[in-house]
């Protein structure tokens, strides 16, 4: 009987060296400033957004008045909006990222692709995204105005299944309940917020740390908030700076309920991602260090790298950070209850003994203040009120075989934060706006037949006005040292409607050159249309890291910016062009393409979408 006991453990410490399906990173928020709301699907109302959140398909955010905010979608790969604008995650996988769009400003910044399709749907249209580029959205209750830049190309389809592929440096106004689609134009000469979009995108891939992977969100935080150490032990060891004697992890922040992780760490910290959802906790010289532990090919994404325990009768649940080699014990997927080293390339042990999960310990367990805990009806409600466990009463828990078992509370899927502004158009969401037909459509370029004879003269959305800047732009804070400028009140009074497209689009054409088949629009002069500028890669050096200061005193003075650094892969100076498609005996078609002045003239766009998609793929469904 004790060899069958030996030999099923064995054989359950095997298959936790199985390689599990790869767990990648959720989109992160990654920065806000402002009044920027969250809302989760069973949560019942909106809650204050918190820095740090992973997020998941379903979840929705919204950015009041002279605030925004910034998602980091991938490695290389960002999302930003600004005031008053609604946001909201459909069909959230690797094959693909829908972002649905209510209203506001949006600009999608993919250096490489987050998924192998990114649409983003609006009221007016749904743009299908398959090429790396810089996308930006304006979108209010008369309509869509997409521009592209830097290589983006899209395709654009309506309600009612007809669309158009639209290249990249191009501008098209979508009307709402529009029938046709009209001719792209050039796009205009970036404006303010797309260069400091493009400042904000080369600053966060400008910084590069040897040491981590590029999968790691908010691993160029570490430099600035902290400090490397080579250990005899462990390797290469981070010890955050700034942090009391009687810190912890796992102390400062939240917990919040994610529907496909279960309960999810989101850390109070501006470094708090890369060390609590990878590698593993260790003590150096009576400090805490996080230790990565050896690079793996890919790092795999946990909500939250600790154990749990509690007291007999349940009455409360408790946490610690796991260290050294001792496996994680999922609390969510299939995987439940088994121990799992998933992306965790150090050794495989639990203080050199043998680990039984039928009865797990946890080295930090049995130290002073390591252990965090919260009674049990607070914490599926979302409150925090965390405390320590003391040491002498760390004998009497036990640790949870499977994990935590405990349901949330509505409250449980906001983490417990404080009521958020509630957005103007809550109502008008954007699910089915534009619905994909099931029938082929004839209007792509490989689609058999001559495609309709498209408008070209669009019907223009009303002006938005300029935008107002945020209260605090996150990555300009002035350093502390520096005195800040006096707020500035904004030239405007917000209206009912969306902002408009600052007036830095009215700029005057360039050498008389229009474009191919440019046609002006309603209301406006040749002379006055912008002439567009290519811009040539990256622009911009990094700027210095601002420095954070405090609403109220507290034990860790954290800057209020924060910055990723991906560094290998920067967005080409000039458009790929595509091999041309092989001839084919069919009418002639019309096919309406913008690119820069100078640059080779791309070929016939190859079929980006599929029909997969247009069977009703990217509604909120998975495409598995």
């Amino acid at each position: 009987m004790r060899r069958v006991t030996q030999v099923c453990l064995l054989l359950i410490l095997l298959l936790g060296l199985l390689p599990l399906t790869h767990a990648a990173a959720p989109p992160r928020l990654g920065e806000l400033g402002g009044e920027v709301s969250f809302l989760r699907p069973g949560a019942g109302d909106w809650s204050a957004a918190l820095r740090n959140t992973p997020l998941a398909a379903g979840d929705a955010l919204y950015s009041a008045a002279r605030s925004e905010f910034e998602i980091q979608l991938g490695a290389r790969a960002f999302a930003r909006a600004a005031e008053n604008t609604q946001l909201t995650f459909g069909t959230l996988d690797e094959r693909q990222l829908q972002l649905r769009v209510a209203g506001g400003r949006l600009a999608l910044d993919l250096a490489t692709l987050p998924a192998r399709r990114v649409e983003v749907v609006t009221p007016a249209a749904s743009v299908l995204i398959e090429r790396a580029g810089y996308y930006r959205f304006e979108v209010d209750a008369d309509g869509t105005r997409l521009i592209t830049r830097r290589g983006g190309e899209a395709d654009v389809v309506l309600a009612n299944g007809r669309g158009l592929a639209v290249g990249s440096n191009a501008l098209l106004d979508i009307a709402v309940d529009a029938e046709e689609l009209p001719a792209p134009q050039y796009a205009p000469a970036a404006d303010d917020w797309d260069r400091w979009n493009f400042e904000r995108s080369a600053t966060l891939l400008a910084d590069s740390d040897p040491r981590l992977d590029d999968s790691l969100y908010g691993s160029g935080d570490l430099d600035r908030y902290g400090r490397w150490i080579d250990d005899v032990n462990y390797g290469e060891v981070w010890l955050p700076s700034g942090v009391g004697a009687d810190w912890a992890p796992y102390s400062d922040g939240r917990w919040i309920y994610d529907p496909a992780y279960g309960w999810s760490w989101i850390d109070a910290a501006p470094w708090g991602w890369a060390p609590f959802h990878y590698g593993r906790w260790v003590r150096v010289g009576g400090d805490w260090g996080w230790a990565p532990g050896p690079r793996t090919r890919r790092p795999d994404y946990a909500p939250a790298v600790v154990g749990w325990l509690g007291p007999p009768g349940g009455a409360a649940v408790g946490w610690v950070a796991l260290g050294w080699g001792e496996p994680l014990l999922p609390w969510w997927g299939s995987a439940r209850g088994r121990p799992w080293w998933g992306g965790w390339g150090g050794p495989r042990h639990f203080d050199g003994e043998r680990f039984d999960p039928r009865r797990p310990r946890y080295v930090h367990a049995e130290r002073e203040r390591a252990v965090v805990f919260a009674p049990r009806a607070g914490f599926v409600s979302g409150a925090r009120d965390y405390r320590r466990l003391p040491p002498q009463q760390s004998g009497d828990w036990q640790p949870f075989a499977r994990g935590i078992d405990a349901r949330p509370l509505p409250g449980g899927y906001a983490g417990g934060a404080s009521r958020g502004p509630r957005p103007p158009h809550d109502g008008r969401r954007p699910e089915g706006a534009a619905r994909m037909p099931a029938a082929p459509v004839p209007w792509l370029p490989h689609r058999e037949g001559a495609p309709r004879d498209i408008e070209r003269t669009p019907q223009r959305l009303n002006p938005l006005p300029p935008m107002t800047p945020p209260r605090e732009r996150f990555g300009t804070v002035p350093p502390r040292d520096q005195p800040r400028p006096p707020a500035r009140e904004p030239a405007y009074q917000p209206p009912a409607r969306l902002n408009p497209l600052p007036p830095d689009y009215e700029r005057r054409a360039r050498d008389g050159w229009q474009g191919p088949g440019y046609v002006p629009p309603q209301g406006r002069s040749q002379r006055d249309d912008p002439h567009p500028r290519w811009p040539g890669g990256m622009p911009v050096a990094p700027r210095p890291a601002p420095r954070y200061e405090p609403a109220a005193p507290a034990p860790r003075g954290f800057p209020d910016a924060g910055r990723d650094r991906h560094q290998s892969e920067r967005m080409p100076s000039q458009v790929q062009q595509r091999e041309p498609p092989r001839p084919r005996a069919e009418p002639p078609r019309r096919e309406t393409r913008i690119d820069p002045p100078g640059a080779p003239r791309p070929q016939e766009l190859k079929p980006r979408v599929d029909r997969s998609i247009l069977n009703g793929c990217g509604q909120g469904a998975s495409c598995r």
